[in-house]
């Protein structure tokens, strides 16, 4: 079973699975994804993201 995940990055940082808001962490968990959606499909690696 796949959840389904939506991410809304313009203003506060927030997080939804399933339909249902999640926590977003704190600054540095919510560094994490912004990262991964600003890279478009691209991988990343631990050194492209210091």
């Amino acid at each position: 079973m796949s959840a389904s995940i939506r991410i809304a990055m313009l203003g506060p940082v927030r997080v939804w699975r399933d339909g249902g808001l999640q926590p977003a962490g704190s600054p540095q968990q919510q560094a994490v994804p912004a990262a991964l959606l600003l890279r478009d499909g691209h991988p990343a690696s631990l050194v492209s993201a210091a």
